[in-house]
């Protein structure tokens, strides 16, 4: 198989879905919009030909741009997208073979990023007892190792009536609710607007088509009148997960449910983020 490397090249900032160019730093501004270019053909491309992708720093916002495989393409973890998100963020790109297979391979990277998904804007749960997603993002499959683990953090207020009913908080992978639901006891007691902060550890306990996870939560509700109010789960119990590269995209997030319907009984969150953090 021919090996070839062609030295970089610079290029105009681009500001649509275009497809990158080989040997050539592709720069991307997508304030205008989310785009998602389609990668060449690896069939058409020599083993390690490279280029870089990078999110224009004129790019201030938080547009995304979703590089997406040709049809029956990967990367070398089989996943078939890659994602910039950051200002700055880029990465080199190059086709490898493996066992005379071509596959897409991030070889370095520049502003790497924790960060995965967050709130723009404000959530509310009011006056229902819909089980209700506050924040959510969704995980490459074939990237869920053993120790692969995630936070979710939630900062906002709550407000409830004298006998509110619970407020449950459950987590969520590959859409399949974990045991570790977060649950604030129905108050006895009417309490005006209150702070409140929640925190969720996801980690994968092993892998497979039978792998398991479990969501450890810790978080406390500084009620106005009932006093604090601890938010935490003594489960131990992990869930059956499909981690492996057949698996539907699983999903991360964690829903938020009143058990009584009422006017009074507000759940306000103000910052929602998700990082990953091993």
């Amino acid at each position: 198989m021919t090996t070839l490397a062609t030295a970089l090249v610079g290029a105009a900032t681009i500001t649509t879905s275009a497809q990158p160019a080989m040997g050539t730093i592709n720069s991307y501004n997508a304030s205008g919009g989310a785009l998602t270019p389609t990668l060449p053909a690896l069939s058409s491309l020599n083993v390690s030909a490279y280029c870089i992708l990078e999110k224009n720093a004129a790019d201030g916002t938080l547009n995304t741009i979703t590089f997406t495989t040709n049809t029956g393409d990967t990367f070398d973890n089989l996943s078939t997208t890659l994602v910039l998100g950051r200002p700055s963020e880029n990465v080199t790109l190059q086709v490898i073979s493996i066992a005379g297979t071509k596959f897409w391979k991030v070889t370095d990277s520049a502003g790497p990023k924790s960060g995965l998904a967050a709130t723009i804007s404000e959530f509310s749960l009011t006056n229902s007892t819909a089980a209700t997603t506050i924040v959510t993002y969704s995980v490459p499959p074939a990237t869920l190792a053993a120790g692969s683990t995630f936070r979710i953090l939630l900062n906002g207020t709550i407000q409830t009536q004298a006998t509110s009913g619970t407020l449950t908080f459950t987590p969520f992978i590959q859409n399949t609710a974990l045991a570790q639901t977060a649950v604030m006891a129905s108050t006895t007691s009417a309490n005006a607007t209150s702070p409140f902060y929640l925190e969720y550890i996801f980690t994968v306990r092993t892998t497979g088509t039978s792998g398991t996870a479990i969501a450890k939560p810790f978080g406390i509700a500084a009620l106005a009148t009932t006093g604090a109010v601890y938010l935490a789960s003594t489960s131990t119990s992990t869930t059956t997960i499909n981690t492996t590269s057949s698996a539907t995209t699983p999903t991360l997030y964690v829903q938020a449910t009143w058990a009584t319907a009422s006017a009074t009984n507000t759940l306000l969150v103000e910052t929602a983020t998700i990082e990953r953090v091993i």
